[in-house]
């Protein structure tokens, strides 16, 4: 009995001893400084990092030289890498070497796009100071600020749909973007645009419900199956409603801005792996995608980049660029290229595509907020939609896509109180198994993992 005891006690004691070790972990991250909080801590992404007086340093990584570290030699919006230890619990990185990895940057911000919602602007002195509202970000004005307002508008705080915003915005070691000047302009296409959208919608036949026919979505040659399912239908269409903008739903039909938004599920489908939607308003959601994800959060981070894509008028955009030929094929995927599932010119992917793409889902991201969902799930969605089996993704690396938004949750959403936000779990449940139940097309996997939820 005394020989248990001890045996006992000697068990307890390795297990103590031993926690540490596995509590913690080896870590070797590359990402972009999103946020510096002095003295001795910054953010990696959306990560927290701690610095020692051992942290060393390498400003060059052609020279390999280390050097000690101190956080004035980073500053928000650089590419660095870090390795060290990281706590399991608090997520938290103690830095034991960062290196530059090259010369890009995040710091620089420049684009034009729709307000998001109407500018917060005083008068201070013969300039302005508050915040403009656009193209996903929150960005702030001073007095410093080269602020040109629209021809004939004397009050810049009055939200208008038509208005949009040409902005260069440098990023602080807050996160926060300062504005050097915005120009605002008024859109003057905004009646050939809701030509544009009724004449490119999709060719939908609508499922006869009652005797269980599916309708038909035709897209140039493609060609996709809905769902006959009418409650499923209603139930999507009800999500998808929730997080178009209130401004927008409020607008009335005959004003040209008005945009019809309608969400679909589709068969599943080997040609299209993720929603895809067009200017009008139609988003199409395959019915696989929604059996990869885990919860409403997820999905609705795909839909808000849907919905934003049309709010923006990106396809009728695309059509004066100088690549219209590739960006008019490649919209026949919407994002898709981004996701790895089709070859796309690498300079024309880097130069518009990719920033195409990466603006609907920043934009996106304020949709999921304000229809009360956690937009940290976002990354997650594009990761799960990847992976050949999605439920074995925790801790591997996200996509470039997903990536993008994580830098930019670091950047713009860790003041935001998630505690106010929900991930829909228990709801999403009953959408994908009537989901299931509607499509026989789905994979024997998908229907067991869901089968134990």
């Amino acid at each position: 009995m005394v020989r248990s005891f001890f045996c006992c006690i000697l068990c307890l004691f390795s297990v103590l001893t031993t926690f540490p070790a596995v509590a913690q972990s080896k870590v070797n991250l590359d990402g972009y400084v999103t946020h510096i909080e002095a003295p001795a801590s910054f953010r990696l992404n959306q990560q927290p990092v701690v610095i020692t007086p051992s942290t060393t340093f390498v400003p060059d990584i052609n020279t390999g030289n280390e050097i000690s570290f101190s956080l004035g030699m980073i500053s928000a919006g650089k590419r660095i890498s870090i390795r060290g230890v990281e706590d399991k619990q608090t997520r938290i990185i103690t830095a034991k070497r960062i290196e530059v990895i090259d010369g890009s940057s995040q710091a620089h911000r420049s684009g034009y796009a729709s307000e998001d919602r109407a500018p917060a602007l005083t008068r201070d002195g013969s300039g302005w100071r508050g915040t403009v509202y656009t193209d996903g970000y929150e960005i702030v004005v001073d007095p410093q600020t080269a602020i040109q307002l629209a021809q004939g508008v004397t009050d810049p705080n009055v939200f208008r749909p038509d208005m949009r915003v040409a902005y260069e915005a440098e990023r602080q070691n807050d996160s926060s973007l300062r504005a050097k000047s915005l120009l605002f302009t008024i859109d003057g296409n905004v009646a050939d645009e809701e030509q544009f959208r009724a004449s490119n919608d999709f060719k939908i036949d609508l499922p006869d419900y009652d005797k269980k026919v599916p309708g038909k979505v035709h897209f140039f040659l493609q060609s996709y199956r809905i769902l006959s399912d009418r409650r499923l239908q209603e139930a999507i269409n009800a999500f998808g409603q929730k997080l178009v903008p209130a401004w927008q739903k409020a607008l009335p039909d005959s004003d040209p801005a008005k945009i019809h938004f309608r969400f679909l599920v589709i068969e599943k489908s080997k040609a299209l792996n993720k929603t895809m939607s067009n200017d009008a308003g139609t988003v199409l959601i395959p019915s696989q995608t929604i059996t990869k994800l885990q919860n409403e959060a997820q999905l609705a981070s795909l839909l808000s980049a849907d919905i934003a894509a049309a709010i923006e008028s990106d396809t009728y955009r695309s059509r004066s660029h100088k690549h219209t030929q590739e960006a008019t094929e490649i919209a026949a995927y919407p994002a898709i290229g981004l996701l790895g599932d089709i070859a796309v010119n690498e300079a024309f992917a880097a130069g518009y595509w990719t920033p195409l793409i990466e603006h609907e889902y920043r934009v996106g991201l304020g949709y999921v907020v304000a229809a009360g969902y956690d937009p940290r799930e976002a990354p997650l969605a594009l990761q799960r939609l990847t992976a050949r089996h999605p439920d074995e993704t925790a801790g591997k690396r996200l996509p470039p896509l997903g990536n993008y938004l994580d830098v930019e949750l670091g950047f713009d959403y860790m003041g935001v109180d998630f505690a106010s936000l929900h991930k829909g779990e228990a709801e999403y449940v009953a959408l994908a198994k009537m989901t299931l139940a509607a499509d026989p097309k789905l994979k024997q996997d998908q229907k067991g993992r869901l089968a134990n939820d």
